[in-house]
């Protein structure tokens, strides 16, 4: 027979506050910590670099060669500007993108074939685009605005004229040829175009008769405006680029659109 164990209420409470710190502990934790794996090797694979995608190119050849050919002699053939014909630049006046205008001098007289070339040279070698491009040639000697020996113009296609009015005299007997015994405005002779341009009254009414190196000959009633600049004259049937004319203190006939001066045509005394 067994004898029954007495315990004292001091050791219960001593087992019970023992119970309760062993289940505190065990919550600060994980009481089933996950195992550990072991340490996973990820495999690094090399890149192989793609090969670069072509870019693709505008062909721009036929459109440089036919700017090109724009330049050249119906031949095919590039001009060359002949060892004999020696030229200089005296001044070349701009308007961007609108005209240039440029003076050169001549050693002598050449032919149409080496003003083309030389005309084609002056023009290459500037890049910029201009709608009309005027060069006017003097023989040695010549004075600059008097009257040119020879034009080359691009308007816009190349036209070469050889004016062949060498002297002062010449020239004024082109004009008395051309005055009649209508009461005179007066006469003049356009570096630019090689045109001669007479003006006159007759019957109360303005006229301009302007005499072409082709042969052509045209003749217009004028209409007379007030300007600062001088006598302003323009077609009584009007111009859609503000064409005309001005007479300045000087004589000169300026030659003039809606951007401003062209030309100026010295006049024939």
């Amino acid at each position: 027979m067994y004898r029954p164990v007495i315990i004292s209420k001091r050791t219960i409470m001593i087992l019970a506050v023992c119970l309760i710190s062993f289940v505190a502990s065990s919550c600060d934790g994980d009481p089933f910590p996950a195992p550990r794996t072991a340490p996973r090797y990820q495999q690094v694979f090399s890149a192989t670099a793609a090969p670069p995608t072509p870019v693709a190119t505008i062909d721009i050849s036929a459109t440089i060669t036919s700017a090109f050919a724009a330049n050249t002699q119906p031949g095919g053939q590039v001009p060359v500007v002949p060892a004999e014909a020696t030229y200089s630049v005296i001044q070349t006046n701009i308007v961007t993108g609108i005209r240039k205008s440029i003076d050169v001098r001549l050693d002598k007289e050449v032919s149409e074939d080496a003003l083309r070339a030389i005309a084609l040279e002056l023009k290459s070698g500037d890049s910029r685009p201009y709608d009309r491009t005027f060069i006017v040639y003097y023989l040695p000697g010549m004075p600059v605005g008097g009257g040119g020996w020879a034009t080359t113009h691009f308007d816009p296609a190349l036209a070469v004229r050889i004016l062949g009015l060498a002297g002062q005299e010449e020239r004024a007997d082109v004009s008395a040829a051309l005055i009649s015994d209508r009461e005179d405005i007066g006469s003049w002779l356009d570096d630019v175009t090689g045109v001669r341009i007479v003006m006159y009254s007759e019957g109360g009414k303005l006229y301009v008769e302007q005499y072409f190196n082709d042969g052509r000959f045209l003749k217009e009633e004028l209409v007379e405006k007030p300007s600062p600049s001088g006598q302003r004259l323009e077609s009584k049937g009007g111009s859609s680029l503000g064409s005309h004319w001005v007479v300045d203190n000087t004589g000169n006939l300026q030659i003039r659109d809606n951007v401003g001066l062209v030309s100026t045509a010295k006049r024939i005394k």
